[in-house]
């Protein structure tokens, strides 16, 4: 009796496949090749990343922003950073209800004459994961100024690139426990369940980017687990099933200069 070998199962659809592998060999080019990623930190929620301070407000968002800008490299980067206008609180009313949140942008990057800037949401100084994630991705932005050559897709993907960027500069892990949030709310008038999304990639293109930058860097999965959801590193470890089921998967991006 013959048999045969079925493919490997892939983790993402093919374009979309092809779209990432594409997008990390044009920012691995730009940002230093194999050996400068395998070199980069992958930063963690912790104290070996983040000291404690005890400034409020602005202070404790910009300490915490010259962190980020260290670990990703852009210390010496100038980059002015401004608090947008605080957002009104939301509220469902006197029910039980779902509530999509629809704040303002977490944060932007732009330029200001020839100043860079980034802008932040000033609620963010409550919730440090989603703030280390929105400052690593507007901090992406920045670095992406000095790419060269055309970005796979096009303009229409330059979000989605910026977001995969913070994974090359070390930040997976923030973006990805950001990248959906579904928990529950109560005031003394209502109560109920709140949906918020953060960044452009879906749960599971972070999960494959992940798999990428441990397959690439040679590190282990099993370190992380306590940082990551656990839905997430369940995905993690099936997209690192797919990479390692086809061993020349990523042959073309561990050989970038």
């Amino acid at each position: 009796m013959k048999w045969f070998r079925t493919a490997p199962r892939l983790f993402l659809e093919p374009e979309l496949e092809a779209w990432h592998l594409a997008a990390w060999g044009w920012l691995l080019a730009n940002f230093g090749g194999i050996e400068s990623l395998r070199q980069r930190p992958l930063v963690t929620p912790t104290r070996t990343f983040f000291t404690p301070t005890e400034t409020t407000g602005h202070d404790r968002i910009a300490h915490v922003f010259a962190e980020v800008k260290q670990h990703a490299g852009l210390g010496d980067w100038h980059c002015a950073l401004v608090a947008q206008p605080a957002q009104p609180g939301l509220r469902v009313g006197e029910l039980v209800a779902l509530q999509r949140q629809t704040h303002a942008p977490a944060g932007t990057f732009g330029l200001d004459g020839n100043e860079p800037l980034i802008t932040y949401d000033p609620a963010l100084e409550s919730d440090p994961l989603k703030l280390v994630a929105v400052l690593a991705h507007e901090l992406a932005h920045l670095r992406m100024l000095a790419c060269a050559g055309p970005l796979p897709g096009g303009e229409p993907y330059h979000e989605r690139a910026t977001d995969l960027a913070t994974v090359v500069l070390g930040f997976g892990l923030f973006g990805s426990n950001c990248a959906f949030g579904f928990e529950r709310y109560q005031d003394p008038i209502s109560q109920g369940w709140r949906t918020s999304r953060l960044g452009y990639l879906e749960e599971r293109e972070w999960a494959f980017a992940l798999a990428v930058f441990l397959t690439l860097t040679g590190r282990a999965a099993a370190p992380i687990r306590r940082y990551l959801k656990p839905h997430l590193f369940d995905d993690l470890g099936k997209a690192l099933s797919s990479c390692h089921a086809r061993p020349t998967l990523l042959a073309d991006l561990s050989s970038t200069a």
